[in-house]
């Protein structure tokens, strides 16, 4: 790698060298120096002629943008002191004559335009009373009917003190026309709202204005509300919206009278200067475009440009002379710089291949992982024979024994080896998947080798219909050492005679390491599985251990506290013997649910059938009346060990007690049991410190009817006591009984798992 990395770099220093070796003699070397300093001097005097020039357009823009600002601004204060003069005139002329007279006033209305005829740019007048009716108007008589009060040139005048307010650009009503208006507050003697006179403005006398003003080229104006941002006249588009209203905003905000900024408009970047009108909020705003300041200095370059043109024509013109007597030397030099450079890039290839294999023996000899290693065996053997299409085949044994399956692809995708996914077993695939010996051809289509008969292909063979472009092919088989074939690698190129001695070679390197790591990888991989399956085992084991550990301490727990409870409530060892069986044959049916389950749960349903088989037909004659006698009702639901048992002495308790005392003792009585899931909050009875989160909890109705009359007992005797025990403490859970005369009823509520 060193002697790659070396030569390389003397190969990319020799070439950029070669300008300088050509000016062989002191002469040329000389001229060649005298000109590029020559050029360099006058590009940068150029430079900076230019970035001088551009400074200067900046600065006169800057100036005229807001002299220009300025004077405007000047012109509209005047215009708006002149209509505020003449808003003041209209309402010295209505003075206190009642409304409906100035309304039907022919005089007024002459009177009235009369002074619009005074002023070019007030289109007309409008007096309009407290209501905001218009009572009088220098557009018609008689006065037309209109109202002005959602106006925002009305509402502004509303508040006493109220002076010169400009409005929006707007439609008028009446006329129809686009305009803006201003308006003035018209107060009694009192001082008190009498209505508002406004005035119309036509914008055409800003446009005219403006366009006799002979703007320079790209510059814009516009007469803009500071209240909303929005424009009430402009030259030369006409807009009716600002393009830079955060920017504009930002830049008044800080600055509220005058200034100058930079936005970015709709047609590229722009310089604007703005001024306020008097103290009205009102700005005129002069901007400028960039693309304008741009040719007005590619205009003031055009006169200096021949200069420097000639200049560098003097200096090309000499730097040729010199290159023209460096040529000779060139020449001779060419040849002998092209063959030190192609031996210096073959040692480099050649040093580049050998360090690509022996980086991928290091790669898959330190992999234990098969796809891992198939990955980089496929893909380096596709690089170091520089393969168009590589591909890493698994032996799999099909209908007839001769089927491959496709493992690992390299410059391609799978569905482009669909045809190629499949080889048949002929004497140009045979002999590498059988192990025998390494394939190479210079043009797989006319070797004779390639062939048979193919469905569908009226040649009766060669090349299948969308098979990858191969002409150049190279198989190389992937033996064991126990002379196993894992396999074959296969390149692939749509050019004849790309793959040479050498590449085949660095193939069966590649396949010889690809054989020992693939070895390696599947010992791994059975080691691993052995070790796996034996934890497995172990920990299987010692769980089976700890359970029977928990189930022989839970069952004997459980046979004393019952063989203590039933010796306090039995008087004689017939009726012990008999009670205490029946309690745990109820034991040792729910222990057969969890035995006959592989995850040690047991359904609630069975656990109830079993505990009330014996009574569903007792006392009964008629077999479809037995058969109704109990009646279970509810979800499935699967209770753990730990609930099962308590459930079922719980069930059973409640069963001998319906078949001594209650419905089941009767022939013509009925249970009804029904159970559903509900999610609630640990019940008073649960054991104290646990927190009252929301758990899942089953509830279990328990309903006997049609059996003899019931009466709450007097006192409690074992039964309830075990019901007591088993539901509250056993069982974290709650549960409420009651004695109406019909028959017994109880409710329970357990926790269960989700």
């Amino acid at each position: 790698m060193l002697l790659s990395e070396t030569d390389g770099g003397r190969g990319r220093l020799s070439r950029a060298l070669k300008p300088f070796r050509a000016a062989g003699s002191g002469s040329a070397r000389t001229l060649i120096v005298f000109s590029l300093c020559g050029l360099c001097t006058i590009l940068a005097l150029t430079a900076l002629f230019a970035w001088v020039n551009w400074l200067q357009i900046v600065d006169r823009t800057r100036s005229e943008t807001r002299a220009s600002a300025f004077f405007l601004s000047e012109h509209a204060e005047q215009i708006f002191k002149v209509a505020d003069l003449a808003l003041g005139r209209a309402i010295a002329t209505v003075g206190d004559t009642p409304w409906n007279e100035a309304e039907g006033s022919r005089q007024l209305h002459d009177r009235l335009r009369a002074i619009r005829s005074d002023i070019p740019y007030i289109t007309d007048l409008w007096l309009n009373d407290a209501n905001g009716d218009l009572r009088a108007t220098s557009y018609a008589f008689p006065t037309p009917k209109s109202n002005a009060a959602d106006r925002a040139s009305f509402r502004a005048q509303l508040r006493p003190g109220s002076s010169l307010y400009v409005g929006e650009s707007t439609v008028g009503r009446v006329t129809g026309a686009r305009t803006f208006l201003v308006s003035r507050r018209i107060e009694d003697a009192s001082g008190g709202f009498r209505g508002v006179a406004l005035a119309t403005v036509d914008l055409n006398y800003f446009n005219d204005l403006w366009k006799r003003l002979t703007l320079p080229p790209g510059m814009r104006v516009s007469l803009v509300r500071g209240e909303d941002l929005s424009i009430l006249a402009a030259y030369p588009d006409g807009t009716s919206q600002l393009s830079d209203v955060p920017a504009f905003a930002a830049v008044v905000a800080g600055r509220p009278r005058e200034g100058i900024y930079r936005f970015e408009g709709k047609e590229g970047e722009r310089l604007g200067a703005y001024r306020r009108v008097a103290d009205l909020p009102i700005f005129v705003r002069v901007t400028q475009s960039h693309a304008a300041m741009l040719r007005a200095w590619l205009n003031s370059m055009l006169f200096y440009a021949p200069f420097s043109l000639i200049g560098l024509a003097a200096l090309a013109a000499l730097a040729w002379f010199a290159g023209r007597l460096a040529r000779s030397e060139e020449r001779s030099r060419q040849e002998l710089n092209d063959a030190v450079d192609a031996r210096t890039a073959e040692l480099a290839e050649q040093t580049r291949l050998l360090d690509k294999l022996n980086a991928t023996g290091r790669l898959i000899a330190a992999e234990l992982d098969i796809q891992s290693v198939v990955r980089a065996v496929v893909d380096a053997a596709t690089e170091l024979s520089g393969a168009a299409y590589g591909a890493f085949f698994y032996l799999k044994t099909g209908p007839n024994g001769e089927r491959l399956r496709l493992h690992v692809l390299s410059g391609a995708s799978a569905e482009d080896f669909a045809a190629f996914a499949d080889p048949r077993d002929t004497a140009v695939f045979a002999p590498t998947f059988n192990g025998r010996e390494t394939v190479r051809s210079d043009d797989i289509v006319k070797d004779p080798r390639y062939g048979g008969k193919i469905a569908g292909q009226p040649d009766g063979g060669g090349m299948p219909a969308g098979h990858l472009p191969v002409r150049s092919y190279l198989a190389v088989p992937v033996v064991s050492r126990s002379g196993e074939v894992h396999g074959a690698i296969l390149l692939g190129h749509p050019a004849i005679a790309r793959f040479g001695d050498r590449q085949e070679e660095l193939a069966v390197s590649l396949a010889a390491q690809a054989a020992v790591a693939l070895d390696n990888a599947r010992l791994f991989e059975a080691a691993q599985e052995e070790i796996e399956g034996r934890r497995r085992a172990e920990e299987r084991q010692k769980l089976l251990i700890r359970e029977l550990n928990h189930r022989v301490k839970n069952m004997l727990a459980t046979v004393k506290a019952v063989l203590r409870l039933t010796s306090r409530s039995t008087n004689n060892i017939h009726d012990f013997m008999e009670t205490f069986s029946a309690r745990i044959n109820s034991l040792a049916m729910t222990h057969a649910i969890l035995t006959d389950s592989v995850r040690q749960t047991a359904d609630l349903e069975r656990i109830l059938s079993n505990e009330l088989a014996p009574y569903a037909g007792a006392g009964g004659d008629d077999r479809a009346a037995a058969e109704g006698r109990i009646a279970l009702e509810g979800p499935p639901v699967v209770l753990s060990s730990e609930t099962a048992v308590p459930f079922g002495m719980a069930v059973h308790e409640l069963a001998t007690n319906a078949a001594k005392h209650g419905a089941l003792s009767a022939s013509t009585g009925r249970l009804r049991v029904t159970w559903r899931i509900v999610d609630d909050a640990p019940e008073a009875g649960s054991r104290s410190g646990e927190a009252a989160v929301a758990t899942r909890q089953v509830q279990l109705d328990w309903v006997e009817s049609d059996g003899p009359p019931v009466s709450p007992p007097s006192r409690g005797g074992f039964g309830s006591q075990l019901l007591d025990r088993v539901i509250r403490m056993q069982l974290q859970g709650a549960y409420e009984t009651s004695h109406p005369a019909e028959g017994f009823r109880m409710s329970m509520k357990i926790p269960v798992s989700a």
